[in-house]
């Protein structure tokens, strides 16, 4: 009964934070950096005091019960420290009103009348805080679709696009719960300060694609789902985040039926967006050519070569990776299924995840952002969803060291010294990352020398 009352004192406390900073954070800029930054680290306090209270008499309804009160009162809060929502309601706005936001740049419209005059205030709020209006946009077709309905019910609203976005983040908390047989993953991933901060109070999208993901594994495990569904399900996660692609290989394979429903529905929705959105995602093509932020061993390669040699290197390197990984889940994949009488089981019925060792797919996504030019903390919800289908501990501690990317120039201002508006002292990178790559070494390479000391 005392580990139920440490509990909830835990889940009231993190509530009681959360809605400190509701109360601050009414409008764009509005919470101080020290207040946004005093709140995550008090969740992250409770946090952890939550998972040193332990869970033999904490039940899964009192985890999500909890999990779900900090997502309602985040959904609350104006997005703090964040300029991406405008992005949304303006890319909304360009889709309704100006033909498709891939044709169009917001700087082009700087000054201009864009509408009736209802329209010419919101839009001009949304354009002054517009990042990179000279950069088409990067966001995929469902998300476009999202935007554009949310500007139909209620224009220049962010509210109404994060109450879509809390759906997909309490859908994706259930599946995670029908997913995950263990509590310790279960409360971790539920109650993880960076996920409540990053997509019910910041409103990132990610949330979406990792929600369409998690429901195409929850369908295949229960075996009465059709391949135009899952291969439908699955197009919209890439259509969301094409990031997604890197995990559909693992959902597809030796179903060439469904990889022919992706591959179909995939191409039928971007074709669908050239003609709604007026062309393709091109700010993609940008992004990855230009950008870098908080980046770690890109930077360092770069720093002695070349930004393009070390974006050669990493996607060799990640492509290595991946082709090593898919050979082993195909090796265990076939031991599994000559085991079984049934064939058509999928990957996530015969348990290979589990099986792919302190590397899995949650390590290939790691991977992948960790030694990419851009490491924003919201992407790493990718890593993290997959982890709660196996035992991990270092990504749980990387997803708090993330918030170091934070102390940028537009937050802290001059205080460390003359720097960038998007730009992260060196000091604050190199703590980051010696956190990570700490904690990486520890659970990942260090865990067969730890197995065999304690045997």
């Amino acid at each position: 009964m005392r580990q139920v009352k440490w509990f909830d004192l835990a889940g009231l406390l993190s509530c009681l934070l959360y809605l400190l900073l509701s109360l601050f954070s009414r409008g764009y800029a509005d919470a101080s950096f020290v207040v946004v930054i005093s709140v995550i680290l008090g969740t992250s306090l409770c946090w952890g005091a939550g998972l040193f209270i332990g869970f033999q008499r904490i039940s899964t309804q009192r985890i999500l019960f909890w999990a779900i009160l900090f997502r309602a009162i985040g959904f609350t809060v104006f997005p703090p420290l964040e300029d991406d929502v405008f992005r949304y309601l303006w890319d909304g706005f360009a889709n309704a009103e100006l033909g498709g936001s891939y044709g169009t740049l917001p700087e082009d419209y700087f000054g201009q009348d864009v509408g009736d005059e209802t329209a010419n205030i919101k839009m001009e709020e949304v354009l002054d805080y517009i990042s990179y209006p000279d950069t088409p946009t990067v966001y995929g077709p469902f998300v476009q679709c999202l935007f554009t309905l949310a500007y139909w019910l209620s224009p220049g609203n962010i509210f109404t696009l994060k109450f879509f976005l809390l759906i997909a983040d309490i859908g994706l908390l259930y599946l995670v719960s029908k997913l995950t047989l263990s509590k310790t993953n279960l409360f971790l991933f539920a109650w993880c300060p960076l996920i409540v901060f990053q997509f019910s109070i910041s409103a990132h999208i990610e949330i979406v694609a990792v929600m369409w993901i998690a429901l195409a594994l929850f369908l295949m495990t229960r075996g009465n789902i059709t391949n135009v569904a899952v291969g439908l399900i699955l197009s919209l996660a890439i259509t969301s985040k094409v990031v997604a692609i890197i995990a559909v290989p693992f959902f597809v394979y030796r179903n060439y039926s469904l990889s022919i429903y992706v591959v179909l529905f995939t191409a039928l929705i971007y074709l669908i967006s050239y003609v709604a959105f007026g062309g393709l995602p091109e700010g993609l093509i940008v992004m990855s050519d230009q950008w870098q932020f908080n980046s770690s061993i890109f930077f360092l390669i770069a720093l002695l070569s070349s930004a393009n040699s070390a974006k050669v290197l990493w996607l060799a390197l990640f492509a290595g990776l991946f082709c090593w990984m898919f050979w082993q889940f195909r090796a265990l994949y076939r031991n599994l299924l000559s085991d079984t009488k049934d064939s058509h089981r999928t990957f996530s019925q015969l348990a290979v995840l589990p099986q792919l060792g302190r590397f899995g797919i949650d390590g290939l996504f790691a991977f992948f952002f960790l030694l990419s030019p851009i490491v924003n903390p919201w992407y790493w919800i990718w890593v993290l969803f997959f982890a709660v289908l196996v035992q991990r501990q270092w990504v749980w501690i990387a997803s708090l060291s993330l918030f170091f990317s934070y102390l940028s120039g537009i937050n802290i201002g001059t205080a460390f010294g003359d720097i960038d508006l998007y730009e992260i002292p060196v000091e604050f990178v190199v703590l980051e990352y010696v956190i990570i790559f700490s904690a990486f070494f520890w659970d990942v390479v260090c865990y067969p020398i730890r197995q065999n000391l304690w045997r």
